[in-house]
């Protein structure tokens, strides 16, 4: 599974202090190329079905989840979340919000190991360019002994991150 991360700060609109216990949802995930929606699972790995989470008194909530990594092609284009805020118990008014969550690459696979971490991206693109030329150039196939084959990184190397601010 693949890691996500939606930080929301809810404020008041008037006076742009935080709000404490106020309820955010967390709506379906969409990819905006595909349409295809993204399930979403807590922590422990159980569907997470209608997530919401109610805001500490500094106005924060976080929404950590994991997403199926077979989703990957739907969120190679722009993820859009929406989120609903209701500023108090009984929680029947909500202002609702669009935005995007970003697909990155996971730094723990870097800090890991899993990934390199590179100083100089651009020499390294330009090598990585280079060697892909030379071997296009050559025609000749990835030898299937040494476990090489074309393609991305694998599905678990990205996550998604999103930040929002409401006012309500």
């Amino acid at each position: 599974m693949s890691r996500g991360l939606l930080i929301v700060n809810v404020m008041d609109a008037q006076s742009a202090k935080p709000v404490g216990g106020a309820l955010v949802g967390l709506g379906a995930l969409r990819s905006k190329g595909e349409g295809g929606l993204l399930q979403i699972f807590k922590e422990t790995g159980a569907p997470w079905v209608n997530p919401h989470i109610v805001t500490g008194q500094d106005g924060m909530a976080v929404f950590s989840f994991s997403w199926d990594e077979t989703d990957l092609g739907a969120t190679t284009c722009d993820v859009e979340y929406k989120i609903n805020v209701s500023p108090a118990p009984p929680y029947r008014s909500f202002v609702s919000q669009l935005g995007i969550l970003a697909l990155v690459v996971d730094l723990a696979n870097v800090y890991s190991g899993r990934l390199p971490s590179f100083k100089s991206p651009s020499s390294v693109v330009t090598a990585l360019l280079k060697a892909y030329l030379k071997y296009i150039q050559s025609k000749v196939p990835l030898p299937q002994s040494l476990g090489l084959k074309a393609g991305r990184p694998s599905p678990e190397y990205y996550g998604l991150i999103g930040v929002a601010q409401a006012r309500v």
